[in-house]
Order: C-alpha cells, then sequence, then structure tokens
C-alpha cells in the first residue's frame, strides 16, 4: 500500500473497498462476506434507513474534536470496535488476529467470535490484549459450561452472548455455492480460485480454517459450515436460561440480537450489563426491521444499560448517526472484511483511520467538542 494510506490507492469510503475486495476474492468467498438470509432485502434495510438519518450542523462548527468514548469501564480512542465475525479466516489466514491487532493498536473494541478462525487464548497471546468473547448457546449446556470456564481462565471480562440465532440463517448465496469445510474441490471451486490466484497461493500455504474456540465439541473434523453453527445454535434459549447464564457469568454480560424495547427491559432485569441493537446484518432473518430503527426505543426503556448498535455501519458518518441515536458505541463487520480483502494485513488499521477521520468531521460540522456531546442528539 502507498505511505499515503488509502487515498493513496484510490480508496475514499467503504464502498471503494467494496469493489476492490470483489476482484481480490473468489466469487464464492465475496458471496459469503456480501450475503445475507433470504432474498437480502433486511440487509438493504439497514443501510436504507442510515441514509434517513440527518445531522444539523451547527453555526460555527467545532475545530478541536475529540473522538473517545467510555464504554463498561474502559477508555476507547472512537466509538466504534469490530464486531464478532465468524469464518473470518475465508478472506486469508491469521485473519482474526490481524483485525484483533488493528483494534488494540487503535484502542477500540474488538469481539472476538466464537466461530473464530484462531482460539481467544491464542488471540491474547499474540496481541498482548483481552477481547470481548461472542458466543452463541449450543444445544448441550455442558459445552457451554466448559467453554464459559475456559473463557474464565484467559481473562475475558465481558461476554456477548448472540440471542438471535434459534437457526443458522438460510443464506442463499451459501447454499447455491455448496460452501463447507473443509472446502471442497470441485469444477465450480476450481474455477473462481483460478481467477483469484493471490487468495489462493494464500490458501495454500496459511494454516487450514478451523474452528478452535469450539472444534473440540465436534463430533468431527469435516462438517458444512451451517452444519458447524447449528452445533453452536438450536438450543433452548429463553429467558430462564439466560437467567442461568447471567448467574454463572461472574463478569460483565452483554447481550446482543435485541431489537424491541420489551426485550431490553427483560435484559436489564436480569441483570445484563448492557445490549447490542442488532439483527446480524441481516445475515439471519429477511423480515427483520433495520436496527437503527429499533435504536432509540431501545434506549428510551433502559437508558441506565450500555446501549450498542450492529448493523447496517459504513461510515463514520453512520457511527455519527447511531451516537446520536443513543448508542454508547458502534460494532462494524463487513467493511473490516473488505478491507482486509482490498490490501491484506494493512487493511484494518487503515480503515479504523479513515473511520475516525470521518467521525471527526462530523463532529466539527455539527458543532460537538466530543462524543459525549453527540449523545442522544437526535432522539425526539
Amino acid at each position: 500500500m502507498s505511505r499515503r494510506g488509502f487515498e493513496g490507492a484510490g480508496i475514499f469510503c467503504v464502498e471503494d473497498l467494496r469493489r476492490r475486495a470483489r476482484k481480490k476474492l473468489p466469487r464464492f468467498v465475496f458471496d459469503f462476506v456480501e450475503g445475507a438470509a433470504g432474498n437480502e432485502s433486511t440487509l438493504q434495510r439497514n443501510l436504507d434507513a442510515f441514509g434517513q438519518v440527518t445531522i444539523t450542523p451547527r453555526l460555527g462548527g467545532c475545530v478541536g474534536v475529540s473522538t473517545r468514548c467510555k464504554l463498561l469501564g474502559q477508555d476507547y480512542d472512537a466509538p466504534f470496535g469490530i464486531a464478532p465475525l465468524g469464518l473470518a479466516d475465508l478472506i486469508g489466514p491469521e485473519a482474526d488476529v490481524i483485525l484483533a491487532h488493528a483494534a488494540a493498536s487503535a484502542n477500540i473494541p474488538y469481539i472476538c467470535s466464537a466461530a473464530a478462525g484462531t482460539g481467544v487464548e491464542e488471540v491474547i497471546r499474540r496481541t498482548g490484549r483481552v477481547p470481548w468473547f461472542q458466543l452463541y448457546c449450543p444445544r448441550d449446556e455442558a459445552v457451554t459450561n466448559a467453554i464459559l470456564s475456559r473463557l474464565e481462565i484467559a481473562g475475558v471480562d465481558v461476554l456477548v452472548i448472540t440471542v438471535d440465532v434459534p437457526v443458522p440463517g438460510r443464506r442463499i448465496r451459501d447454499l447455491r455455492n455448496g460452501l463447507a469445510l473443509p472446502l471442497r474441490p470441485g469444477a465450480r471451486l476450481i474455477a473462481d480460485c483460478m481467477l483469484s490466484p493471490q487468495w489462493t497461493m494464500r490458501r495454500l500455504i496459511g494454516r487450514k480454517i478451523s474452528f478452535p474456540n469450539f472444534e473440540r465439541h465436534m463430533p468431527r473434523a469435516s462438517m458444512p459450515f451451517n452444519e458447524v453453527m447449528g452445533l453452536q445454535t438450536g438450543g433452548l434459549l429463553d429467558w430462564q436460561r439466560l437467567q442461568r447464564l447471567r448467574e454463572q457469568w461472574p463478569r460483565k454480560l452483554v447481550i446482543k440480537g435485541v431489537l424491541c424495547a420489551d426485550d431490553a427491559v427483560r435484559a436489564a432485569k436480569i441483570g445484563a450489563d448492557g445490549v447490542i441493537v442488532s439483527n446480524h446484518g441481516g445475515r439471519q432473518f429477511d423480515a427483520a426491521p433495520a436496527a437503527i430503527r429499533c435504536l432509540p426505543s431501545v434506549k428510551k426503556a433502559v437508558p441506565e444499560s450500555a446501549v450498542m448498535l450492529d448493523s447496517g455501519i459504513r461510515s463514520g458518518t453512520d457511527v455519527a448517526r447511531a451516537i446520536g441515536l443513543g448508542a454508547e458505541i458502534a460494532w462494524i463487520g463487513r467493511p473490516f472484511l473488505y478491507a482486509l480483502a482490498a490490501f491484506g494485513e494493512a487493511g484494518p488499521s487503515e480503515l479504523i483511520r479513515m473511520l475516525i477521520t470521518d467521525f471527526r468531521n462530523v463532529l466539527a460540522v455539527a458543532g460537538r467538542a466530543d462524543t459525549n456531546e453527540l449523545s442522544s442528539q437526535l432522539l425526539d
């Protein structure tokens, strides 16, 4: 990459990254990143809804701005983080470590996925920083208990329980492509790989894709990805089980996948420290409302909880929109995979810088000195 970073490479927004990533990746890999459930209408609703949120410039503006924020007792340098990204290693080897290192270097939070290609202990060892950890609820509660014990020993402070995956989402692109792990040689897959020689070479010389946070609980090594996800989900996840999880986990607990105020209130009542308003980026259910449209009502219902937003964020301006509607922080997923695909190890860190620059510009134009002054400014 040029010394001038993204701009030197002609990258000025996430859409530029997306187009470059599409050229770099085999079709079945790009489809995995880009795709969503069903006809992908929830994904589009997320994007469209952000475009309807406006921020009014203030006379005089504000030149000296700060992007720092505080969340669950920790200080961060920007009000956004890297969302949990399962199977990120499909983009390239070491993806999870690269993402975690970029977050640590920029002092923003990172959530390690249960479906990450690197074990949480290795992420901690190689980055020197303990991430948040995202957990689905496996069918077998003994498996859940074993994972919780492992996380506690590793020193994980924030556990994120994802509640919007009672069954794996029906992602039509992945089904058509027959996505399975390990990758199954076939005419279509071989043709895709031949058109993306750099990706193919990285995958051939890199370590095989696996799920070290979960693989000891898998009945066999070779399983389609949707079956792996089925093992991690599909258990009874009701309020009683969430209460047991709250009682078991001695540190901070966040519930991800909340879209209505009533659920947020119940989460607070069982002792959750926060909620992430999310529809899983449209990847699980094709009839869900746009997450950002649900954010204000959730914030009003649980003003004392840490309320965060995930799904549909594509710019620093979108981060500002989320903060203005009541989120304490915004979680970003797909753009970081685009950056990783487009520029390798340098991509995620450059994306963080681009997002911070964009966010700072919004603060200045809106006449807000820092993130706190922007918080909840767009609420009725």
